[in-house]
């Protein structure tokens, strides 16, 4: 599940890291947690895109952030597992966010 915002997610206050305390608990509970953002994203001007060089061809580059052309940043992620995608929409209804969550299941290879 990624958290899509509009909004910087490192100003939330108290009451919101309560709440995503509160969710990672009943995930952990459930035995479905396999990993977590641990807290919000820092804001995507501090990240670095690197394409590697098997993509180019050529030595690895690094750019400065942001990256997406939109006004929506990604604020943290979960890696749950769950049954199937009915209970992976169930959880990400539960997730306190200031946006929208993309739910997207793991490539198996």
């Amino acid at each position: 599940m990624l958290m899509w915002t509009a909004t910087d997610a490192s100003g939330g206050d108290a009451a919101d890291f309560a709440a995503w305390a509160d969710f990672e608990a009943q995930a952990r509970e459930a035995g479905i947690l396999i990993e977590g953002a641990r807290g919000a994203l820092e804001p995507p001007a501090k990240a670095k895109l690197v394409t590697p060089e098997i993509a180019t061809g050529a030595a690895s580059e690094v750019h400065d952030g942001t990256f997406p052309d939109t006004d929506e940043q990604i604020q943290a992620f979960y890696l749950l597992d769950v049954a199937d995608l009915d209970a992976a929409l169930m959880w990400a209804g539960k997730l306190p966010t200031y946006g929208r969550v993309e739910v997207r299941p793991m490539l198996e290879y």
